[in-house]
């Protein structure tokens, strides 16, 4: 009897979509036995360093450095990339997915493609293409299908996802691509997992994935519809999730003795220490994100704590009444003036996606509340970028009232996820953060040419009716705050500060309309400078030299 060594190497995939009707039989929950090969691993990927995860005693090694967009050459194993997929296209770019699986004999390959709005799964033989399931042959439920791998007996095995990264029920299907029959198979309510899906070698078994607060990973056995756990002591390797922290461990796939002996794992092990060979890093995607409060509420109080922030403002936190640099913050505050962003202002999601995560339980009377952040609501998007999948996270911090439920697919950006509040520490105001998978990242920094707002980092298109916003005259019909008047002659800037290139002179008695106030701490007219737009065009004026009623 041949040694099995189970390895599933953590990558990750997926957007938003809905399906069929969930069977009533519920799998039940059960734990690896000492039966179990005591040389089944799961390896995965994260924060830069891959590791094996031993099934039988729990214990967790790390092989060594990995960058984090490649994977090691695993021999006999079929890992999905675009590059071995047989499309006829490339991935479209823009909110969407893909993930395919080849056949154990490698002769079909059933692949899932997610375009916003069309969705199809279709298979791929030497025969040629055949569309499985379309859009129109969805039943009303939340969820794509996502395939997993296949049945001995050539059936496809799909997952029902919701998230990418993040599993929270195994609803698992079969379909015949021969008849296009598609069957439930077993449904298992989880608690949130945590990586990619794998089906094992043998078929036997699926891999859903870690609860990192029980530290166990969980199996779906393929015959029986039963969940088993087994220890993983990821304690050693994934801190303690904060605010709006989430670890999509990369999942690769599934190994066994036969495909990878004791002279492959050093092999890949040495290629893997020795980096490999590394791929240029992911591209950025182009501007996606909407200004996540109304137009009239952009009075920023602090940035993140980035290169970019530094290069732009002698503070991190250059609005707040006593200017101060705030060490390590990874979002941007909107505070808004004089009394801060007022309870109740509505708080639209920055992008589509589906809710991850919400907490609503903070009163504003507890600071401490969730770490500070009070209620809080993350949002994952997916989006296909010179055709690999990128996840991103948006979150939104010191809500009053949640309005959202989680795994809730949010399209339309037009209606709020939240209204604003002073839940957690620092008074009203919103903190608005973005995530990858790696952490952090300064939505604002543009030193690569552009930045990931709409409009621009000057004024960033609202999330309020997005669609009848012009991107090329994006302050048109905006809220005025005031009417001012100023002297002649002095300067109109293109931005808030006298580092900004002069774009104008005013005229005696020219009228100027408030669109925006942003508090400026550095350069030769620090304090508050107002974005205004006049008879002509727009552009923005120190405080001191307007005349406002």
């Amino acid at each position: 009897m041949s040694r099995v060594i189970t390895a599933i190497v953590l990558v990750a995939f997926a957007p938003h979509v809905l399906l069929a009707a969930p069977s009533l039989f519920t799998a039940h929950l059960l734990s690896v036995t000492a039966s179990s090969p005591s040389d089944t691993a799961i390896l995965f990927a994260w924060n830069g360093t891959l590791f094996a995860n031993t099934l039988h005693t729990g214990e967790v090694t790390a092989l060594g450095p990995v960058a984090s967009e490649v994977m090691p050459d695993w021999p006999g194993h079929d890992v999905y990339t675009v590059a071995a997929a047989p499309l006829g296209d490339p991935p479209t770019d823009g909110y969407g997915f893909h993930h395919g699986v080849w056949s154990s004999d490698h002769t079909r390959f059933a692949y899932l493609e997610i375009a916003a709005p069309r969705y199809r799964l279709w298979l791929h033989t030497s025969a040629g293409e055949r569309v499985l399931l379309r859009d129109d042959q969805r039943d009303e439920m939340r969820g794509y299908l996502d395939p997993v791998g296949w049945t001995p007996a050539g059936e496809v095995l799909l997952l029902e996802r919701v998230l990418l990264n993040h599993l929270h029920q195994a609803n698992m299907w079969r379909l015949d691509p021969t008849t296009l029959t598609l069957q439930h198979h077993a449904f298992v309510p989880l608690e949130r997992l945590s990586g990619r899906c794998a089906l094992l070698p043998d078929a036997s078994a699926v891999f859903l994935g870690y609860h990192l607060g029980q530290q166990v990973g969980y199996l779906l056995d393929v015959a029986t519809g039963q969940v088993q756990t087994f220890p993983a002591r990821l304690d050693q390797v994934v801190p303690p999730a904060r605010g709006f922290e989430y670890y999509p461990l990369q999942v690769v796939g599934a190994l066994r003795a036969e495909d990878l002996s004791a002279d492959d794992l050093a092999a890949v092990t040495a290629q893997v220490q020795s980096g490999g060979t590394v791929p240029e890093a992911p591209a950025r995607p182009a501007p996606f994100l909407y200004w996540p409060l109304p137009d009239d509420a952009r009075s920023i109080t602090c940035y993140p704590d980035s290169p970019w922030t530094t290069a732009n403002f002698d503070v991190t936190c250059p609005g707040l009444s006593s200017p101060r640099n705030y060490v390590g913050h990874q979002g941007t505050d909107v505070g808004g003036k004089p009394d801060g962003l007022p309870p109740g202002t509505p708080v639209y999601p920055s992008a589509p996606g589906v809710v991850v995560a919400s907490f609503r339980a903070c009163l504003p009377d507890n600071p401490g509340c969730n770490a500070a952040y009070g209620n809080t609501v993350t949002v994952e998007h997916v989006l296909v970028v010179h055709g690999e999948t990128q996840v991103w996270y948006t979150g939104y911090g010191h809500l009053q009232t949640v309005l959202v439920d989680d795994y809730a697919l949010l399209e339309d950006v037009t209606l709020p996820l939240a209204l604003s509040g002073a839940t957690g520490d620092g008074g009203p105001h919103l903190h608005f953060e973005v995530r990858t998978p790696d952490g952090w990242v300064d939505p604002w920094d543009n030193r690569a040419g552009t930045s990931l707002w709409l409009g621009s980092n000057i004024r960033p298109l609202t999330a309020v009716a997005p669609d009848a916003v012009d991107p090329e005259a994006a302050d048109s019909g905006a809220l005025v705050l005031a009417e001012c008047t100023s002297f002649a002659g002095n300067n109109i800037r293109g931005g808030p500060g006298t580092t900004y290139d002069v774009v104008g002179t005013t005229v005696e008695n020219q009228v100027f309309q408030v669109l925006e106030i942003t508090f400026v701490s550095g350069g030769a007219a620090p304090g508050d400078w107002y974005h205004v737009q006049f008879e002509g065009g727009e552009g923005w004026l120190w405080s001191g030299l307007l005349s406002c009623p």
